[in-house]
């Protein structure tokens, strides 16, 4: 037993089998890295107790199932990675309301869907928001424009579609070389302000725009 225990790096070990309930008992853990191993089963919802996680990183696994909503009872993390998981459900609109959060990955979670939520508005600090290669639906919230600090922005090759909220148009701080939300099911109109920062918007269908070409990943026939 291990009760005072704050990191757990075990990433890269072929570790196998589920992650246990009992992983609840260890309070006082900041940082957990499991990444990049076999883990399979569901994450357990026992994560929840574990008040003082700052990083916690479970992507690159055999996990499936649901996000818990627990996750979003972790008020002090700032760092999520859970992509390439075959995760099913949505994600949980709790996790959008954690204050501290600054990276949230979830790339290649191929049977994840649901839409984003405008609550993803309250993340204020964030810095990187990937959800590449998921089902996510719906519409682009227009809130996301309120992430003033986001440096990268990875909704590419989901089931989004409507417009490009003009607000984006205020995360000056992402690459301007590309806005990535390619191989959804977007279309025009394109508000001027977004190709005042952007200089490439690439679209499945013909969009008319100064900024605005074809997309050249495959996948806009899906």
């Amino acid at each position: 037993n291990c009760p005072n225990i704050t990191m757990l790096l075990l990433d890269q070990n072929k570790l196998t089998g589920s992650l246990p309930t009992e992983i609840g008992m260890f309070t006082l853990l900041s940082d957990v890295h499991l990444d990049i191993n076999l883990l399979e089963s569901t994450i357990p919802t026992e994560i929840g107790l574990l008040t003082k996680m700052i990083t916690l990183d479970i992507g690159v696994n055999l996990l499936s199932g649901r996000l818990p909503s627990e996750i979003g009872l972790l008020s002090s993390l700032e760092q999520f990675y859970f992509r390439d998981l075959t995760l099913t459900g949505t994600i949980p609109t709790e996790i959008f309301k954690l204050p501290q959060l600054r990276v949230l990955e979830g790339n290649g979670n191929n049977q994840l869907g649901g839409t984003i939520p405008t609550e993803i508005g309250l993340l204020k600090n964030m810095l990187f928001l990937g959800l590449f290669s998921n089902r996510l639906t719906g519409t682009i919230p227009s809130e996301i424009g309120l992430l003033t600090n986001l440096t990268t922005l990875t909704l590419t090759l989901n089931d989004l579609e409507g417009t490009i909220p003009k607000e984006l148009a205020q995360l000056t701080k992402l690459n301007r070389y590309e806005l990535p939300v390619t191989n959804n099911r977007i279309v025009g109109p394109v508000d001027a302000s977004l190709c005042d920062v952007f200089n490439r918007i690439a679209f499945c269908q013909p969009v008319q725009c100064s900024c605005c070409v074809p997309s050249s990943l495959s996948g806009c026939d899906d």
